[in-house]
């Protein structure tokens, strides 16, 4: 499903024809299809340029490891499903990377950030950025797309080098104005939750950077979660929660807006003291904080969509 709308009070619900999955807006190139070899297509990030919306989505198997990296392209005011184009990335996926997991638009370029697993142990994801002209985000052609190794920019997917280690599978990067008016970066990230509860509570902050690839050093704590099930007792549970994803298009009075997804109890989404299933139990959350708690220098939240 997909909703769009120029007006942020006012969407439209756009959905595919058939019965079920076969109503998903997205579909693989491949078949046509919600499904294609027992994957599924999971969305990034992307951003606007003029009146084409630009999205890039991973796929995922049944046990949400990565697949392949694919982009839709469609106007922002689309009515129908059938004006969606969706392109498998081949260039992008001999990195094993899951590209597109946030992009910064910067004039007729955008740096687009992916994940990659680094280590098993704690099943922490590395981040990596690459950079590319909006007119070339399909290209195969080498040296179209640019990737950051850790002091230079190469042809190569391969080549590309961690600018964050120890993060979760999925991020933010934020960029912001300082008093200065100077350009700020900073990446926004849940802790890896290890698909308990109790765990993965803390989101973080990583930063002070001055470019688009870091370095991103210092990690702040911005807000600590704390739900439990509605009616649950003192001393249970905090509930599962993951995905923290910062919305920068939301920002003002010096607040930056942050989502969560809650995803019930340890114990099941059935809530054990009522036997019944709460809806505040799966379902996004979200908080502000000031982006003064990230650095003091911050002024203001800058465009980047």
């Amino acid at each position: 499903m997909m909703r769009q709308s120029g007006y942020a009070d006012n969407f439209t619900t756009v959905i595919s024809s058939g019965t079920g999955g076969a109503r998903t807006t997205f579909k693989f190139p491949e078949n046509n299809s919600n499904i294609y070899n027992n994957n599924r297509l999971w969305p990034h990030h992307g951003f606007e340029s003029g009146n084409t919306v630009s999205a890039f989505f991973g796929a995922y198997n049944g046990s949400m490891q990565f697949q392949g990296n694919y982009l839709a392209e469609f106007n922002y005011n689309i009515t129908s499903s059938s004006g969606i184009t969706m392109t498998k990335l081949n260039y992008l996926n001999t990195s094993g990377i899951a590209w597109g997991q946030w992009t910064i638009s910067q004039g007729d370029s955008v740096f687009v950030y992916g994940t990659k697993l680094y280590e098993t142990t704690y099943n922490t994801s590395a981040a990596y950025v690459a950079r590319v002209l909006k007119t070339k985000l399909k290209s195969s052609t080498a040296g179209d797309w640019k990737f950051w190794t850790g002091t230079s920019w190469s042809n190569s997917p391969t080549a590309a080098a961690p600018i964050r280690t120890g993060l979760s599978n999925h991020l933010s990067v934020v960029k912001f104005l300082n008093t200065s008016g100077q350009a700020r970066y900073a990446i926004i990230n849940q802790e890896v939750n290890f698909g308990t509860c109790n765990a993965g509570t803390k989101i973080y902050s990583y930063g002070l950077a001055s470019t688009p690839t870091g370095p991103f050093n210092t990690q702040k704590v911005l807000y600590t979660i704390t739900d439990k099930l509605p009616g649950a007792p003192a001393g249970s549970n905090t509930m599962l929660t993951y995905d923290a994803q910062a919305h920068p298009e939301h920002a003002g009075l010096g607040l930056l807006l942050i989502s969560y997804n809650v995803n019930g109890d340890c114990t099941g989404t059935c809530n054990p003291w009522t036997l019944q299933v709460p809806a505040d139990g799966y379902r996004p959350k979200f908080i502000r904080t000031d982006i003064k708690d990230i650095d003091a220098s911050l002024a203001s939240v800058a465009q980047t969509w």
